[in-house]
């Protein structure tokens, strides 16, 4: 699975094609680190995955993705 972050901060799927898909989340700020954590639960092609993406504020950039 490919991740880029969207105009509106959105956290979404990169398709085949480079077509992206907007995936729904619940968001948090974590003021201590400034970033925005995404959590996302995705259909992966052998099971769900329950994942938390961290989104940097100020450059607007996936900075961790990690598996929960």
């Amino acid at each position: 699975m490919v991740f880029a972050v969207t105009k509106g901060d959105e956290v979404a799927e990169v398709l085949e094609g480079g077509m992206v898909r907007r995936l729904f989340s619940q968001r948090f700020f974590d003021a201590s680190s400034g970033t925005r954590g995404h959590y996302l639960d995705v259909e992966g092609k052998t099971e769900d995955m329950l994942l938390l993406v961290s989104v940097s504020e100020d450059e607007r950039r996936i900075v961790s993705v990690r598996r929960l």
